[in-house]
């Protein structure tokens, strides 16, 4: 999963009691150099437990969906969004009660010039990040604009956690 540029913003209020949980409130960021640009990256394992008491359908594009970072600016939590391939696999589907798995392998850029995704960074210590699956439905319709019903919103954000550069 590689992010993009910074995309809208939103006040969206912190969520306490989630669905989505990362493995951690703190992840460190790995500083990397390609091509001369200057790179970070770190992976953040996360699990949804679909607690919706129907299934929960995840649209995608052999296996990559629409999972973003966001960062809290200014009381906003403003989002960098994947960078995805333009194909549409079945959905993946998530029974009730069953437990999804993953880990966001974020990589950005920081440098100037022809580098993407960027990330902004080095975040300040007391930065909160979380992560929002875009795109979890509650139904599913291939043929219909959009796919289906969104689940409601604080099944679909994490906790918050940090990201350090050490």
């Amino acid at each position: 999963m590689v992010l993009s540029a910074p995309a809208c913003e939103s006040t969206i209020p912190e969520v306490e009691d989630t669905a989505l949980v990362t493995d951690g409130t703190s992840f460190r960021l790995d500083r990397e150099s390609w091509r001369g640009h200057v790179w970070y990256r770190t992976e953040i394992p996360y699990s949804f437990t679909n607690r919706t008491g129907s299934k929960v359908y995840i649209p995608n594009c052999r296996g990559g969906f629409d999972i973003r970072l966001q960062v809290e600016e200014a009381g906003y939590w403003a989002y960098w969004s994947p960078v995805l391939l333009a194909c549409l696999s079945p959905p993946i589907v998530i029974e009730p009660d069953e437990v999804y798995e993953a880990i966001l392998d974020v990589v950005g850029c920081t440098s100037g010039g022809s580098c993407a995704p960027r990330l902004t960074l080095p975040p300040a210590a007391s930065t909160r990040y979380r992560i929002m699956w875009g795109d979890a439905l509650s139904s599913y319709d291939d043929r219909a604009d959009p796919f289906g019903e969104l689940i409601p919103l604080e099944e679909r954000v994490s906790n918050s956690f940090t990201l350090r550069i050490d």
